[in-house]
């Protein structure tokens, strides 16, 4: 959907992949909706081949007491972004649009992801930022340091360009965080109502977004529970309930659609 954000072997690769999946695979199950859409539009496959299974959330355990955040202090409010150092991520105009909002808000922004292919951009946004002693760059979260990260965070930031899924939207609605993502069609078919969307492509509104939200603290409470309320309808036992429902010849709805 989007070579641009990826090197050309990778983009041969997956569209040679693609098309072999879409020739011989007698289902095509994917997480979203809006994925089974792409599908057809590339014309991979039918919607006849096609049926959508979404993912569940996991339950991040309770985090020991005194779990430590590596340099973070003790005494900031955190922003929380969960994703891989890459373009589609889109972690690197964050970091820029943080930049921005931290004239008006006290927050550290704290990113929690392993390094991917162009996470070069990523240090580069960083290394020219007026707010770098504001960001942390954590790495990859084991599951006590992260469950940790979303207990302490106000404000979880999704600002992927794109996403099949959006896990950690999800991850973030279930831990009680109130989100804030990029208005893409996966995030809106996920998130519903209960998270607050900017546009992809505009740094300027993520940063307004951010200031917003910060100082909204109502908003924030509400998004909190509409988050808790609508991550509930994803669970792993219905998405196995959903394959074996599809084996046994029904056509289960999917979470997605029941929740609109």
């Amino acid at each position: 959907m989007h070579p641009h954000l990826y090197g050309r072997r990778q983009v041969m690769r997956f569209r040679f992949m693609m098309r072999r999946c879409g020739r011989h695979a007698d289902l095509l199950v994917v997480p979203t909706e809006s994925v089974a859409r792409e599908i057809v539009e590339l014309g991979i496959a039918g919607y006849d081949r096609i049926r959508v299974v979404p993912w569940g959330v996991r339950e991040l355990p309770e985090p020991p007491l005194g779990t430590v955040l590596g340099p973070l202090p003790d005494d900031v409010p955190v922003l929380l972004c969960v994703a891989t150092l890459e373009r589609r991520k889109n972690v690197a105009a964050l970091i820029r649009a943080f930049q921005t909002a931290s004239h008006s808000v006290p927050h550290h922004l704290v990113v929690a992801g392993g390094v991917g292919s162009e996470a070069e951009d990523v240090f580069a946004a960083v290394r020219s930022n007026g707010a770098a002693h504001r960001i942390h760059l954590v790495g990859h979260a084991g599951e006590a340091v992260l469950a940790a990260l979303y207990r302490r965070a106000d404000v979880v930031v999704c600002p992927s360009l794109y996403e099949g899924f959006g896990l950690t939207l999800l991850e973030a609605m279930a831990s009680g965080c109130p989100v804030l993502a990029t208005d893409i069609p996966a995030h809106r078919e996920v998130g519903g109502g209960a998270v607050r969307f900017v546009r992809p492509d505009d740094e300027g509104d993520l940063a307004d977004g951010l200031v917003e939200l910060v100082a909204d603290a109502r908003a924030r409470a509400e998004l909190r529970d509409k988050g808790l309320a609508r991550s509930r309808l994803f669970t792993w036992l219905e998405t196995r309930q959903h394959f074996d429902a599809l084996f046994a010849g029904s056509e289960p709805r999917s979470a997605c659609a029941q929740a609109r």
